[in-house]
C-alpha cells in the first residue's frame, strides 16, 4: 500500500484476466500492519473492481471525498493512457533507429563491397590489357623477324659453280626487304589499333561499375531521407506526447491535492470534536471534582470498614470452622440448617451487636443478625456443649503401639528380623524431600547446601473402630485400639520409641522413686565410642498427619455417623507485624507449587527427639511432643520422617546401621477422648 493507500499488490493474469470466475470474484487485502481486512470483489471477466451485487440504489448526495477520490481515479485512468501511449512511441522510435543504423550499415557495407570490386576488376583489366599487348607485340616481332629470315634468304645469289655469280640477286634483295618493311609496318599498326581496342573496352567497363556505383549512391540518399523523415516525424510526436503525459501527471496530482484537501478537512473537523469533546470533559470533571475530597475521605473510611469487616468474617468463619472440628454439630454437607449457618458468615454485611467486646444476639433469626449474631449463637451452644459432651472433664489416656507388630503385622524374634528390615528397606529413600508431604509438612529438613537427604519414610494410617486395631487390622492379642464409644479421641502429645538403637540416651525410669527416697539414680554409661554400631544418642524423629482427620458425630440420639476433615494447619498473620520479620527463603507464591500450595502459609512440624525401647512416658509428657495438640488420633495417612543426618554425619552409614541394628518403632500417644451425650 502507498500513500494514499491503492492497491499494489493485485496482479492481473497475462489472459487480461479472462481465467477469472464466478467461484472467486472476492479478494481481501489487509493494510501492512494494521489487522483490518477489507474485502474487494472483482470482475468474474476481467478481473477488475465492481460493486458488490448486494449494493443497489444511489446515493442522492455524494460526498465530497467521494466526488475527489473519483476525479483521482479519472486522472489516474487517464495517466495510464497516455503512459501507454508512450511507451508504445518509444517503442517505434527504437525499432526505427535499429531500422536506420541497420539500413546505413547495409549501405556502407555495400558501397565498401563495391568499391574494392571496382578496384579489383580494374586492376584485373589493365593486366589482362597489358599481356594482350606483350603477346602481339612479341607476335608481330616473331612475324617480322621470320619474313627477314625469308628476305634474307630470297636475296642470296643462286650459285651454279665454283665460280659463277648471279646477277639478279641484288634486285631481288632490293624487292624482299621493301615487302619486309611494308608489311612489318602494316602489322605494328594493327598491334596498336588493337591495344587502343582493348583500352577502350576496359575504361568502357570501369565506367559502367562507375555508373553502379552512382546511382546506388543516388538510391541510399533517397532512402536515408525517407528514413530520417519518419525518424524526425516519429521524435515530434515523442515530444507532443511528453506534454500531454505532463498534464496529466498535473492533472493527477492537482487530484491528489484535492483528495489530500478533503482528508485535511475531515481531520480539522475531527480534531475540533477532539477539542469539544475535552473541553466537554472538563467541564464534566470541573464539576465532578467538586466533591472529590468528600468521596476520597468516605471512600477510605469504607474501604478501612471493608477491610476490617472482610477480616472479622474470615476469623468468624475459621471460629465457625474449630467449632465443628471440636464438637462435630455443623455439618454442612448433612444439613441445610448448618449450610445456612455457614451462608449467614457469607452474606452478613454488618458487625451487629457488641456489648463489652462479647458479641450479642440480635433477638431474631430473620434479616442480617451480623458476625456478632453468628458468635453469639455458637458461644451459646458452646456453654452447654462444653459441659454436656464432656469437653471439660475428658478421659485421658498413655497408649503405645509397636508398627512392627500391629501395623505390619511382622512377629518378634529372629523369625521376623529379616522381614522387619526389609520394610525399612522398602521405605527408604535417597532424598525424602522427594516426598510432597515431607516437602510441605517438615520444618527445616533441607540442607543449607541443597543436597538429597537421605532417610526412611514410614507411612501408616490410624482408625478407630469396633474389632480392629488402632491401625485398621483386625483386632489380636497384644493390640491396641481406642473405644468407639467416645466420639472424639485427641492428641494431647505424641513421643516415639525404638527397640534396638544402639547408643541412644536412656531416660532415667526410677527417678521418681529413687528421688522420694532421697536418693539419686546414677546415668547409664555411654557406649557411643565403643560399639561399632553406635549412632547418635539424641536422634530427632519427625511424626507428620499427612492425610485427613476423621471423628464420629456426637451421639445425641441412639447413632452417630463418621466425618472427616482435611484440616490444613495455617499460620495466622501478625495483626501488626512491628518487626517486618519475614525469615521464609522462599516466596508466599511460588509458580511450581500454584496448584498444591495454600493461600497462606503452612504450619511445618518440628522434629521431637526419640527414646529407647522401655521408657516410660510420664504424665509430666517429658520426651514427648505437644505439636499435635488437638488433633485427632485417626487419621488416613501418618508419616514417620527419619533423616539420615540426625543419625550420623554420613547420613546413608547411619541409615545402614539403623536398619541392621533397629528391630521395632513404638508410636506413643498421650489422648484425651470425649464421649459426646
Amino acid at each position: 500500500m502507498n500513500a494514499l493507500d491503492t492497491i499494489t499488490s493485485i496482479t492481473v493474469p497475462a489472459d487480461n484476466g479472462s481465467s477469472y470466475t464466478s467461484a472467486n470474484t472476492s479478494v481481501v487485502i489487509s493494510p501492512p500492519g494494521i489487522n483490518l481486512p477489507v474485502a474487494y470483489t472483482l470482475g468474474a471477466i476481467s478481473g477488475q473492481f465492481r460493486t458488490p451485487s448486494t449494493w443497489v440504489g444511489r446515493r442522492t448526495s455524494p460526498g465530497r471525498m467521494q466526488t475527489a477520490v473519483s476525479d483521482l481515479l479519472l486522472a489516474r485512468q487517464e495517466l495510464f493512457g497516455a503512459l501507454y501511449d508512450f511507451d508504445r512511441l518509444n517503442t517505434v522510435i527504437r525499432q526505427q533507429i535499429l531500422l536506420y543504423q541497420s539500413a546505413v550499415a547495409a549501405h556502407n557495407k555495400t558501397l565498401s563491397l563495391t568499391t574494392n570490386n571496382q578496384i579489383a576488376q580494374s586492376t584485373l583489366e589493365s593486366l589482362e590489357t597489358a599481356s594482350s599487348s606483350a603477346v602481339l607485340i612479341i607476335e608481330t616481332a616473331q612475324g617480322i623477324a621470320d619474313r627477314a629470315e625469308d628476305v634474307f634468304l630470297y636475296g642470296l645469289p643462286n650459285i651454279l659453280g665454283l665460280l659463277t655469280i648471279d646477277p639478279s640477286f641484288l634486285a631481288r634483295a632490293s624487292a624482299a626487304a621493301a615487302s619486309t618493311a611494308t608489311w612489318g609496318g602494316l602489322d605494328a599498326a594493327k598491334v596498336i589499333l588493337e591495344i587502343a581496342q582493348k583500352v577502350a573496352e576496359q575504361t568502357r567497363a570501369s565506367l559502367q561499375r562507375e555508373l553502379e556505383i552512382n546511382l546506388a549512391n543516388t538510391e541510399w540518399a533517397r532512402e536515408n531521407t525517407q528514413l530520417l523523415h519518419d525518424l524526425r516525424e516519429s521524435l515530434q510526436h515523442y515530444i507532443d506526447i511528453s506534454g500531454t503525459i505532463d498534464a496529466t501527471l498535473r492533472r493527477m496530482d492537482q487530484a491528489e491535492r484535492d483528495v489530500f484537501s478533503q482528508q485535511a478537512e475531515g481531520d480539522r473537523i475531527q480534531q475540533q470534536r477532539l477539542v469539544f469533546r475535552q473541553r466537554s470533559a472538563a467541564l464534566i470533571q470541573g464539576y465532578r471534582t467538586r466533591d472529590f475530597a468528600f468521596r476520597a475521605f468516605r471512600n477510605e473510611a469504607l474501604e478501612k470498614y471493608k477491610t476490617l469487616f472482610d477480616l472479622a468474617a474470615r476469623y468468624t468463619y475459621l471460629a465457625t470452622s474449630a467449632y465443628d472440628y471440636e464438637t462435630g454439630l455443623l455439618n454442612p454437607d448433612g444439613s441445610s440448617i448448618a449450610r445456612t449457618f455457614y451462608e449467614k458468615i457469607v452474606k452478613a454485611r454488618a458487625l451487629g451487636v457488641m456489648v463489652d467486646e462479647v458479641p450479642q444476639f440480635g433477638g431474631s433469626t430473620t434479616g442480617d443478625p451480623g458476625l456478632a449474631g453468628v458468635l453469639a449463637q455458637m458461644n451459646g451452644d458452646w456453654s452447654v456443649v462444653k459441659n454436656r459432651f464432656g469437653l471439660n472433664n475428658p478421659d485421658a489416656y498413655r497408649t503405645t503401639f509397636s508398627l512392627r507388630t500391629e501395623n505390619f503385622r511382622i512377629v518378634n524374634g529372629t523369625n521376623g528380623d529379616q522381614a522387619w528390615k526389609d520394610q525399612l528397606v522398602a521405605s527408604r529413600m535417597t532424598n525424602i524431600l522427594d516426598d510432597a508431604d515431607v516437602k510441605r509438612h517438615c520444618l527445616q529438613v533441607a540442607t543449607a547446601d541443597g543436597q538429597p537427604v537421605p532417610g526412611i519414610v514410614i507411612t501408616f494410617s490410624t482408625t478407630i473402630g469396633t474389632g480392629v486395631n488402632f491401625f485398621g487390622l483386625p483386632l489380636a492379642g497384644g493390640d491396641h485400639t481406642y473405644t468407639p464409644s467416645s466420639f472424639a479421641t485427641k492428641i494431647r502429645s505424641s513421643g516415639l520409641a525404638i527397640a534396638g538403637y544402639i547408643g541412644m540416651d536412656s531416660p532415667p525410669t526410677t527417678t521418681g522413686t529413687t528421688g522420694g527416697a532421697g536418693a539419686t539414680t546414677p546415668p547409664d554409661p555411654n557406649t557411643g565410642f565403643t560399639d561399632p554400631n553406635a549412632l547418635a544418642a539424641t536422634p530427632y524423629i519427625y511424626l507428620i498427619p499427612a492425610g485427613s482427620d476423621s471423628m464420629r458425630s456426637p451421639p445425641l440420639g441412639d447413632t452417630s455417623i463418621v466425618r472427616t476433615w482435611q484440616v490444613v494447619d495455617e499460620a495466622i498473620p501478625l495483626p501488626f507485624n512491628i518487626g517486618n520479620s519475614d525469615f521464609a527463603t522462599n516466596p508466599g507464591f511460588l509458580s511450581a507449587n500454584s496448584l498444591t500450595e495454600q493461600a497462606f502459609t503452612v504450619r511445618k512440624h518440628q522434629a521431637f527427639r526419640a527414646v529407647p525401647d522401655g521408657t516410660d512416658f510420664p504424665s509430666s509428657r517429658t520426651f514427648t511432643s505437644s505439636r499435635l495438640i488437638g488433633r485427632s488420633a485417626w487419621n488416613s495417612r501418618w508419616k514417620i520422617v527419619i533423616p539420615g543426618n540426625t543419625l550420623l554425619a554420613n547420613p546413608n552409614q547411619g541409615l545402614d546401621i539403623f536398619i541392621n541394628t533397629v528391630k521395632d518403632i513404638k508410636l506413643h500417644l498421650d489422648t484425651y477422648s470425649y464421649s459426646g451425650n
